[in-house]
């Protein structure tokens, strides 16, 4: 490759460059949190006014084995004392740090069984916007 033609014609190369920044972001997004490309490009757009506050123990490889049906013992055992339980049965892992309007949204559903044991019934994910 001659480098004299890429030192004369950088600005060739400019566009492309720019282009797949975003995309690599988008990438990188998708990949690290399992969000879909909406999610993902959201994250990416508000990258500069998200903060996330988590719980001590938090883990997303750890939080991504918890399953509908699972005990609370062994999510407790998984991933920690939550930030916040509403009535025991909403468990949050994740707030919006300092007032931040953007953050990723961590939260296990719990129902008791018919052995009074509280199971998972599901588990949110997402990145959350004032629209949401």
């Amino acid at each position: 490759m001659n480098l004299d033609l890429l030192k004369r014609r950088w600005y060739y190369f400019a566009p492309a460059v720019l282009l797949l920044i975003p995309l690599f972001l988008l990438l990188g997004a998708t990949m690290k949190f399992g969000y879909s490309v909406g999610e993902a490009w959201q994250t990416v757009l508000h990258m500069g006014q998200s903060n996330t506050r988590y719980a001590q123990k938090f883990s997303e490889s750890a939080f991504e084995q918890i399953k509908p049906g699972m005990d609370g013992k062994t999510v407790f055992q998984m991933i920690g004392v939550p930030l916040e339980g509403q009535s025991g049965l909403e468990w949050h892992y994740s707030f919006g740090g300092n007032g931040a309007k953007y953050f990723h949204k961590r939260v296990v559903i719990l129902v008791r069984d018919a052995q009074n044991v509280p199971r998972v019934k599901s588990v949110v994910k997402r990145f959350e916007t004032p629209a949401s």
